[in-house]
């Protein structure tokens, strides 16, 4: 290889590792997406079975916890595409001026990943107060 040849991995954001970015991105919002109307969901079900509940005149099984599982997850999945906004146009910027991408500590990966499994532990533990 001749010395003035740059190697394959020394040119890290060609046409199709930008194009894989961008899928990123919009996965992270789908998921964002997918987040909120999930919360959307859980928090409107649980308010039309406590009305549901309280028009019988049976107390309401634990009436605040999904209401704010669902508020947190709408949360949440605002957040996600916040992180993921944030993290692409850095991702873009260092593109544009030709700098090799450095990953970050907390990725984006790691901070919903560990999101979610809190907030479905969360869900467990209401499925099973709600017995």
């Amino acid at each position: 290889m001749a010395s003035d040849e740059q190697s394959p991995r020394s040119e890290p954001f060609d046409a199709q590792t930008r194009m894989a970015a961008h899928r990123t991105f919009l996965a992270y919002i789908r998921t964002g997406l997918g987040t909120m109307s999930f919360g959307f969901v859980i928090a409107r079900f649980n308010i039309f079975l406590w009305k549901t509940e309280h028009g019988t005149g049976l107390p309401p099984s634990t009436p605040w916890l999904p209401l704010w599982l669902g508020i947190t997850l709408a949360v949440f999945g605002v957040a996600i595409n916040i992180v993921a906004t944030v993290h692409h146009f850095q991702l873009m910027r260092c593109a544009d001026r030709g700098e090799p991408y450095q990953p970050e500590r907390w990725s984006p990966d790691l901070v919903v990943g560990a999101g979610m499994v809190l907030l479905g532990l969360a869900i467990v533990v209401d499925l099973f107060l709600a017995r």
